[in-house]
Formats: structure tokens, C-alpha cells, sequence
């Protein structure tokens, strides 16, 4: 029993550790919770948390949101409306275009990816990215996760 319990807490440990976060916003720490299969659909749980001194008050950019799995499947919200994220409230999804959201400073913040049909032998959602959209930029700086283990 001992060996099993620390067998698998060497697994989380190192699934944990394979998650990689790649943000253009130097004060906006993004957290993946959870990655879980609820019915055909896969839900990302994420903690979004401004560290800096100000607060971060960026739009949501949905046409350019995708996720990958390592099935070889894509989900994206601009051509089959596969991947909805929901901020805050969980029971409402982002609609639309340019959705401003306020990051507080020291308040975290739950972000919820949700990708419709999930593949049946998908393991993992190799990568991510939320993109958004700032007035005062030309790009659109787009956070990217990756290696995210789907647990089943």
C-alpha cells in the first residue's frame, strides 16, 4: 500500500512538473488545477493571479483561442466553436469579441477552458493558448500552456 501511495504521488508530482506556461504579461501568473474529462467534454482548470502593483485590465480575443491534444485533434472557437472559456463566473462562458477582464492585483482569478467532444484516446493537451487583445498593442499577446495531463 505504501508503495503504491508513493508511486503515485512520484506520477502527480511529475505530471505537475510537465506543465509549461508561457505568458507575454510579466505580472500574470497563470496556475493549471485540474484537467479533467466531464461527460464527452475536457475542462482546464486555471488560477490567474496578478503578482504586480497595478491592476492588469485586458480584452479577451476568442477568435484565436486554440487547443491541441495529442490525438491530433484541434478546438478552437473561430471555425467550430469547440473550446468556450468562462472567468469568474463558471456558469455563464465568455461571449464574443473583445470581453474586457480586470485582473486584480493579490486576487486570483478562476479561468475555465472547456473543449467540447474531447478525443477518446487524447492524454494530454499538448497546447493552449488564450489569446488577447490590448489597445496599446499591435499583437496579440496570447498565453500558451502546455503538456497539460487530462486525468479520466
Amino acid at each position: 500500500m505504501y508503495s503504491i501511495g508513493m508511486f503515485m504521488l512520484a506520477f502527480a508530482t511529475h505530471a505537475a512538473a510537465q506543465v509549461k506556461v508561457s505568458t507575454p504579461f510579466q505580472d500574470l501568473k497563470v496556475r493549471v488545477l485540474r484537467c479533467a474529462v466531464i461527460g464527452d467534454n475536457c475542462v482546464v482548470d486555471m488560477l490567474f493571479e496578478n503578482v504586480g502593483p497595478k491592476d492588469i485590465v485586458i480584452s479577451t480575443n476568442v477568435d484565436f483561442n486554440r487547443a491541441y491534444d495529442d490525438a491530433g485533434n484541434e478546438y478552437n472557437t473561430s471555425y467550430d466553436n469547440t473550446i468556450f472559456f468562462y472567468a469568474g463566473d463558471m456558469n455563464n462562458h465568455i461571449p464574443g469579441f473583445n470581453k474586457e477582464l480586470n485582473f486584480m492585483s493579490g486576487i486570483p482569478l478562476k479561468v475555465r477552458a472547456e473543449l467540447k467532444n474531447i478525443s477518446e484516446i487524447a492524454t494530454e493537451i499538448r497546447r493552449l493558448d488564450i489569446a488577447f487583445w490590448m489597445a496599446s498593442r499591435l499583437d496579440r499577446p496570447t498565453i500558451k500552456i502546455s503538456n497539460i495531463p487530462i486525468a479520466r
